[in-house]
């Protein structure tokens, strides 16, 4: 009772008389995993019976990646499993020969069939009914799956996090006799992945799944790959979950895990605390490195100056404290031996010591990283005399106090640059001279107005000039009325 593979040749007209009836696969999709063998009619019209039992003489058609198997009385009796071109075509099924197992790459599952020459009787008939069902072989693709809330350990950073992954997987029956064995009930009914039984062996797999992928992530992280990248090692999760899943789907159930391509999100607590190691990492390697450390107070003190240029006080009262700040910056760094002497010789670069000083990189890391100043006494150095300002210099002005400025506020006391005045004439127009620049009119002689009669200097203020003249030092009085 065993399968003939028929040649296409030798299938003559003559011999299709002799075929008691022909069975094929009618519906092998990527969501049947089983279905029973339907009967064909010589017509070439399908048969509406679903009756699968095959008889001597009758021939069945077999495709690629199919496993068509005989059943008898629950047991499998034989099989064909086409996983190559040469092992499709049709087969006839004859019972004065012995089973042909014909497995093809299969033939390692071969211990899974046992005593199948017990099958036959004295006159080589079978004692029962031979029934015919496809097994599907193909990858079956774009099965859903997910993971909840799982703890990783970073591999760069070495902390714990929390991770989710979701994704696709696919599966193969590898072994359409022990699936066969452990998942068909009934050889009259498809197996699908909507039915009943299907369901639930999606949900046995997905529930076999989780556990082994918490261990896929214990041996990445022993790799040192990062949490953010466990997602792009898609063949190694493969490689660790199949090997995971052997014994269980495998030899258990005759069924590969193909593929699995997971996209592995961290959640936003584990983030934050990512992120703030990494500032701190890049802010040790900016204090421990002499370029980096001098690029970064560069443009920090070029926002400064920006800032202090638009203060709202008036921009010499910002870059006063612009540069009060800048000393106290050079006395910081003089502290930690950036700028004094070495060794009795003075250091050409100010961060040239850093790096051969762990004990200075330390402190200055601390102290920057706790934002303030050390707490060392701190020297104080001289403060330089601001230069005066001549006070003929364009836009130059003199204060109440005597001090002369170009500024809008006094750098001496922080008073406000007095507006321009004059006098007002009776049509409205302020004027600085004799007679009114509107409608003519003359000054009159309560309002004198001066101007140095020495040099020609004149006040911005005409009538409130200061007590001397700013540019040749003349005292104003009467005579420098105009």
């Amino acid at each position: 009772m065993g399968l003939i593979k028929m040649v296409t040749s030798a299938i003559s007209s003559g011999f299709k008389d002799q075929v008691v009836e022909v069975f094929e696969c009618a519906n092998m999709s990527n969501k049947v995993l089983g279905v029973p063998g339907t009967r064909v009619l010589r017509s070439g019209t399908v048969n509406n019976q679903t009756d699968n039992v095959i008889s001597n003489g009758s021939v069945f058609n077999v495709s690629i990646n199919q496993a068509a198997i005989l059943v008898e009385n629950g047991k499998v009796h034989d099989f064909v499993i086409a996983t190559s071109e040469e092992m499709t075509g049709q087969y006839r099924y004859d019972t004065n020969v012995e089973p042909s197992l014909l497995g093809g790459g299969f033939k390692d599952f071969l211990p899974t069939i046992t005593n199948m020459a017990s099958r036959f009787t004295a006159g080589g008939q079978s004692k029962n009914v031979m029934r015919l069902y496809y097994i599907n072989c193909q990858p079956i693709t774009a099965m859903p799956v997910g993971f909840g809330k799982m703890s990783y350990r970073d591999g760069e950073y070495n902390i714990d996090v929390d991770v989710q992954a979701h994704g696709t997987y696919e599966f193969q029956i590898v072994d359409p006799i022990t699936f066969y064995q452990n998942y068909l009930k009934s050889t009259n009914s498809s197996f699908t992945l909507e039915s009943e039984d299907g369901t639930a062996l999606i949900k046995q797999l997905k529930t076999e799944m989780a556990p082994k992928f918490q261990r896929t992530l214990a041996t990445l992280s022993q790799q040192g790959i990062r949490a953010e990248q466990v997602g792009y090692y898609s063949d190694d999760m493969t490689k660790i979950m199949r090997d995971l899943l052997k014994d269980e789907w495998q030899t258990g159930r005759g069924i590969l895990l193909k593929t699995i391509a997971l996209e592995v999100k961290i959640d936003e607590e584990s983030s934050k605390r990512i992120r703030e190691i990494q500032d701190k990492v890049q802010i040790d390697k900016i204090y421990t490195n002499d370029s980096m450390l001098r690029a970064t107070v560069a443009r920090g003190m070029t926002d400064a100056a920006k800032m202090a240029a638009s203060n709202e006080a008036g921009s010499m009262n910002g870059f006063m404290g612009f540069g009060m700040a800048n000393m106290s910056m050079g006395n910081m760094m003089g502290q930690f031996g950036l700028n004094t002497p070495n060794g009795g010789q003075q250091v050409t670069d100010p961060l040239a010591n850093m790096q051969n000083n762990p004990t200075t990189v330390a402190n200055l890391n601390g102290a920057f990283q706790q934002g303030q100043a050390p707490q060392q006494p701190v020297q104080q150095a001289p403060q330089q005399e601001q230069p005066v300002q001549s006070a003929g210099a364009p836009g130059a002005w003199v204060c109440a106090c005597g001090t002369s400025n170009t500024a809008n506020f006094c750098q001496e006391c922080g008073a406000k640059k007095p507006e321009p005045t004059g006098w007002t004439c009776s049509c409205g127009n302020v004027n600085k001279g004799k007679f009114c620049t509107e409608c003519g009119a003359k000054k009159p002689e309560d309002a004198p107005l001066y101007r140095c009669d020495k040099c020609g200097w004149e006040p911005e203020d005409p009538k409130n000039p200061p007590k001397f003249c700013p540019q040749c030092g003349d005292k104003f009085d009467e005579n420098d009325t105009k």
